[in-house]
């Protein structure tokens, strides 16, 4: 189960890392011909990955990853530090009762 479930939440990042990789090559082409200068290319790279595409597989695979997370039930780290409090305090109250 555990693996099944790093393999999905990959996913996203793969398609984000297989993009960027195809506007490396495209960019690395254009370059190579002569049509663009390097520094140009590179200062759109960076411009989209601000804004446009990595920006929404990002935002896609957070959400993905979340709604994966709550079908699974799977306890936030808030629910479990709110349990291990709880322990804490029934530990304590045992050892007051001993």
């Amino acid at each position: 189960m555990k693996g099944e479930f790093e393999r999905l939440c990959l996913i996203p990042l793969g398609i984000l890392a297989l993009c960027e990789e195809k506007v490396k090559s495209v960019a690395s082409e254009l370059s190579e011909k002569g049509k663009v200068k390097e520094k140009e290319l590179k200062d759109k790279l960076n411009e989209l990955k601000k804004r446009s595409v990595f920006a929404t597989v990002e935002k896609k695979s957070n959400i993905f990853i979340t709604r994966l997370l709550d079908k699974l039930d799977v306890p936030r780290r808030s629910e479990i530090s709110q349990i291990k409090r709880e322990i804490e305090e029934l530990k304590e109250m045992i050892r007051e009762k001993l």
